[in-house]
């Protein structure tokens, strides 16, 4: 029987998930939490992102999730592949802006070769100078098609890169090939190695996974992999030599706001317009009323894949989708870090004459609106909706484990289901209002994109009063 050492959880003996954490000798963060499934996820996230780069090194996360599947110091990139296809593992590298995980889907019973599989991506790439040449190529021969021919994407980048400018949030996730291409292998190696040698900055996680044995697989790694003192050290000092800059910490992050306009490569004959301001952080008691605020206006495209009915009742689908035709798109957006976040409107519209100052309108008038009062019957839905959503995201065990990555490096512990249903639950009209007024009252930021006229900052704040 393929599946005979899985559990089997007979009907009235379920207790409830269990999540486990436990924090080893070394200072590494073990978390599981076991949903009784035949497969599992197991990996590690690092405290580094595209924000933690110095200036100088810009643009190096923006290929280590192409990178960190090549070779190590222990296989080669041949054998790293074959190993995953023999073992039928399914490997994933995300890359954040504060953080990125390695992680691998694999049947349960298999948990010891599974770890094995990425533990030397985390800790021994090797990043061989030829092979982050080739890279560098890829992510340049892809850089157009996968980013420049994205408006929302492009949005998304001149959002942070305007609201916090040369700060660390405001780093580009998506470089430059221009940048890019000035990376060198050591600079990886120096990045990589203050963030996984550090063990306060890595979390190992695994879901459907019996605790006890995830934790002396995780002790066994760890021990092979973290260097002693005196090793790292000479090593630290070798790299210091040879690549000074990569040692230098960015600015920390400070919201300024302001206007930016870009013209897009690949016209998609459309205008996109986002109005934001500086939101509360996840460390914030404001963060849960933000993630209802979202709800509440939520939004989304004018054409539904399998019709209408999805989301209908949010304020952004009555008061704009459902009165003016000729916007395409309308959604409240919602960028949150530890200790700030970003919130704000965004709206597209088909690019055609005396479009552009509608456009402005319709995003001032929806930020406008956000003042008015907020009913028993949107905040109850919102709510209702948002608790849903939790629930039905918590059943997959790639979400699972994102969530426990996530949770631990923002809060240091895992909220349960039931945690967040009490904390969405007590959330209040006067809570909602609160945090408007305290966004509200920062510096705009407002991105455009489109072939031709986009609508001014000055515009939009003159409507929006």
């Amino acid at each position: 029987e393929p599946f005979a050492a899985n559990p089997s959880v007979k009907p009235g003996q379920f207790k409830g998930i269990k999540t486990q954490t436990t924090t080893l000798p070394n200072g590494v963060r073990v978390v599981t939490e076991d949903l009784s499934g035949p497969y599992a996820t197991s990996g590690f996230i690092v405290d580094f992102g595209t924000g933690d780069e110095p200036s100088a090194c810009a643009g190096a996360t923006s290929i280590l999730d192409r990178q960190l599947v090549k070779s190590t110091h222990l296989r080669t990139s041949f054998g790293i592949q074959a190993n995953f296809h023999e073992q039928a593992f399914e490997p994933a590298v995300a890359v954040h802006r504060d953080s990125y995980s390695v992680s691998v889907s694999h049947p349960r019973t298999l948990g010891a070769q599974a770890l094995a599989s990425i533990a030397d991506l985390v800790w021994e790439p090797a990043f061989d100078p030829t092979e982050v040449s080739q890279t560098i190529e890829e992510y340049t021969e892809l850089y157009p098609e996968q980013f420049q021919s994205n408006p929302e994407l492009v949005l998304e980048e001149e959002l942070h890169r305007t609201a916090f400018r040369s700060s660390s949030l405001g780093q580009a996730r998506y470089a430059a090939p221009e940048i890019v291409k000035g990376l060198r292998a050591p600079m990886l190696n120096a990045l990589t190695m203050q963030a996984t040698q550090d063990p306060k900055k890595v979390v190992a996680v695994g879901v459907n996974v019996d605790h006890e044995e995830f934790v002396n697989h995780i002790t066994e790694i760890t021990g092979n992999m973290l260097k002693t003192p005196d090793m790292l050290d000479l090593e630290m000092q070798a790299l210091h030599t040879k690549v000074p800059e990569a040692f230098v910490p960015p600015p920390a992050s400070q919201y300024v706001g302001g206007e930016s306009v870009t013209r897009l490569a690949q016209a998609d004959g459309q205008i996109h317009a986002l109005l934001a301001f500086q939101a509360p952080g996840w460390k914030d008691k404001d963060c849960v009323p933000l993630v209802v605020l979202q709800t509440l206006l939520g939004g989304g495209g004018s054409f539904s894949t399998g019709g209408p009915g999805k989301g209908m009742y949010t304020r952004l689908y009555r008061e704009v989708l459902a009165r003016n035709a000729f916007i395409t798109n309308a959604s409240a957006v919602a960028h949150v870090y530890n200790d700030v976040g970003l919130f704000g409107i965004y709206a597209s519209a088909f690019d055609e004459p005396g479009v552009s100052a509608d456009l402005g309108r319709v995003v001032a008038e929806s930020m406008a609106g956000l003042k008015r009062q907020i009913t028993d019957e949107e905040i109850n839905r919102a709510k209702n909706q948002l608790i849903g959503t939790v629930y039905y995201n918590l059943e997959h065990r790639s979400v699972v484990f994102e969530d426990i990555c996530k949770q631990m490096l923002s809060w240091g512990e895992r909220k349960s289901g039931e945690q967040l249903e009490k904390e969405i639950s007590a959330v209040t009209a006067a809570d909602i209002d609160r945090v408007v007024k305290r966004m509200t009252s920062t510096a705009p930021t407002f991105v455009t994109a489109g072939q031709k006229d986009t609508p001014s900052l000055n515009e939009v704040m003159a409507k929006l009063g």
